[in-house]
């Protein structure tokens, strides 16, 4: 039950890489118990006829192999494929996974007392992307920020309306009172 993947984005590659480790033949085993596995055994297509496929001489081609489960099973000796539709939502369930992964890290690590170049090198090992970044970690630290600014935006807007609807009924009670 073996397919290819294409994940051009060389950051998500590389994450997925780490989240479904290659095995000894090069293909990456892939199950259902996470979100991209999930979209992945989900979205795959079947023809009836197994064709010999040749090895996609393409960077961003991932080999994957589907491991036992019920959501694979009605696909058993059949010829596995996705298509360029299936392949880029995969591709987005993979980049969405990786940022609540990477956030929840960071953030986790942070709260631990961590600083976040310690949190963020921590994560690169974690999931194997040493060889992608090689000490250059300003993509992720970048990364990082955005989203720190990001939720630091949304809470102060949830209390600049709190606060806005508390003054709002304060007039309105006062208004009342000197009726």
């Amino acid at each position: 039950m073996e397919l290819t993947l294409h994940i051009k984005d060389p950051i998500l590659r590389c994450y997925f890489v780490g989240r479904f480790p290659r095995q000894d033949d090069g293909y990456c085993l892939v199950d259902s118990r996470s979100l991209t596995g999930m979209a992945i055994t989900s979205l795959v297509s079947h023809a009836d006829r197994i064709s010999p496929s040749a090895p996609d001489p393409d960077d961003s081609a991932v080999a994957i192999r589907l491991s036992r489960s019920k959501y694979s099973d009605p696909h058993r000796g059949k010829a596995l494929f996705l298509t360029p539709h299936a392949e880029a939502q995969i591709n987005a369930t993979l980049k969405r996974e990786f940022d609540n992964d990477f956030t929840a890290f960071c953030s986790t690590a942070r709260v631990c007392g961590f600083q976040v170049k310690d949190a963020i090198e921590a994560f690169i090992q974690e999931y194997g992307m040493e060889t992608l970044f090689r000490g250059d970690i300003e993509t992720l630290k970048k990364k990082f920020y955005r989203y720190e600014v990001s939720t630091r935006t949304q809470l102060h807007e949830t209390l600049r309306q709190k606060a806005n609807y508390a003054v709002r009924k304060v007039r309105r009670i006062m208004n009342k009172v000197a009726l």
